[in-house]
């Protein structure tokens, strides 16, 4: 999978916003293409919290859809929440914060 920044970083509401599109990096036509944002809160000087929202469209129309809603669909959701556990552990290494908030 390629991440990558797409948009301008905007801060809102206490809230760092990325925007982010991801795919896959061999056979993206396969795939779904997701567009999502990234939003970082710094809580306290120990604890940040992280939300990631996006869509994604299942590539192949009717038999894609129907792949996504028997199997796909709970690999992305699954992918997105590894990205979001990874994106933790990279501030506490990098930040020195002790807890991330996810």
């Amino acid at each position: 999978i390629d991440v990558e920044v797409v948009g301008m970083t905007e801060i809102r509401d206490a809230f760092l916003h990325l925007a982010l599109r991801w795919r896959h990096r061999r056979n993206p036509s396969w795939f779904p293409v997701m567009t999502a944002t990234l939003a970082l809160c710094a809580l306290s000087v120990t604890e940040t919290q992280i939300a990631l929202t996006g869509t994604y469209a299942p590539p192949l129309g009717v038999v894609g859809e129907t792949i996504d809603a028997v199997a796909m669909r709970r690999i992305a959701e699954e992918s997105v929440g590894t990205f979001v556990r990874e994106i933790a552990a990279h501030l506490r290494k990098t930040l020195g914060v002790a807890r991330a908030i996810a």
